[in-house]
């Protein structure tokens, strides 16, 4: 750790990567204390938070204290676009959504007037009754990935990488990358849940072999990564965050299997995605990813396959 500020809280340096100091370099503290990154900031200098430690919160000016909600019912849904990125919110949830079409905006303030977490411009997954950040910017991994003939693209803005480019445009994800896949990705709210309706189209002139969606969400509040899952049905994986909320990854598309491991899973052809844990399964408390893999199969010229599935809170 080099060119380091520290504050009781917080701290600044070069180094990615969680720190466990060893009680000889300046500005760490005593030995054994962790400091938790909280990504890269626009000088380019990596943030760290003390572990257990927690931003004060508030709402947006204009917004009232809501009331627990149920999560299961459809609510009203404001969605504002600036530049690129995409915010959504109900009664229940507020997401924000990259360029990437992945949760997590860039540097992109929440709109004015809406539920927020103090000092953090930015919003991924954020449950308004208690302000539970799950996807919380700059600290998660979600990604989705897009294979055919096994090779892919890849999208997580905000792990550095992005190879199938796109828009955003009323409500509605529309990107095109190496595979010769189109790719068009609908969100909306429903509840503690975004829906996410996905429409794939071969635009490659010829058929496609084993073409696989894979989505991935690495669940981190602000205070801390670890999570304990559990494989809740073939399609759906539920994980107990650190504050006791309980969020889920899932479809009921016969084609989709559900998983748990691993952070940065680029490739839907990993071997690990191809032998899932089994219904009932239940890991220990640990900082991984829950995953979602869409077997589609071939895939002649000019068809489109499409499919759906939900992430956020249950109730």
């Amino acid at each position: 750790m080099t060119d380091t500020y520290t504050s009781p809280t917080r701290l600044t340096g070069k180094t990615p990567g969680q720190i466990t100091s060893s009680g000889k370099v300046a500005g760490l503290d005593k030995k054994g204390t962790v400091w938790i990154e909280q990504g890269q900031q626009p000088d380019g200098s990596w943030l760290y938070w003390r572990k257990g430690y927690a931003p004060a919160v508030e709402m947006g000016d204009s917004a009232p204290a809501p009331a627990p909600v149920d999560n299961s019912s459809p609510v009203s849904t404001k969605s504002t676009q600036i530049g690129n990125h995409l915010f959504l919110h109900n009664d229940a949830i507020v997401a924000g959504f990259n360029a990437g079409g992945g949760l997590g905006t860039v540097n992109q303030q929440v709109p004015e007037g809406w539920p927020r977490v103090k000092g953090r411009a930015s919003v991924g997954l954020l449950r308004i009754r208690d302000l539970t950040e799950a996807v919380a910017v700059l600290t998660v991994d979600e990604t989705f990935s897009v294979g055919a003939d096994g090779a892919y693209d890849f999208n997580g803005q905000l792990v550095g990488k992005v190879t199938a480019p796109g828009v955003w445009l009323d409500g509605t994800w529309k990107g095109m990358g190496r595979t010769g896949i189109a790719i068009e990705q609908q969100v909306s709210l429903i509840g503690g849940l975004i829906r996410f309706d996905i429409r794939l189209t071969n635009t490659a002139g010829r058929a496609l072999r084993d073409v696989r969606y894979k989505r991935t969400v690495d669940y981190d509040t602000l205070t801390s990564p670890i999570v304990s899952p559990r494989i809740a049905a073939r399609g759906s994986v539920e994980t107990v965050l650190s504050n006791g909320a309980v969020t889920v990854l899932r479809s009921d598309d016969p084609r989709a299997t559900a998983s748990f491991g691993g952070f940065i899973q680029e490739s839907p052809y990993a071997a690990a995605l191809d032998k899932p844990q089994a219904v009932g399964w239940a890991g220990k408390k640990e900082d991984a990813g829950s995953n979602l893999l869409f077997r589609l199969g071939d895939m002649p010229a000019g068809v489109t396959y499409a499919f759906s599935f939900d992430l956020g809170f249950l109730p």
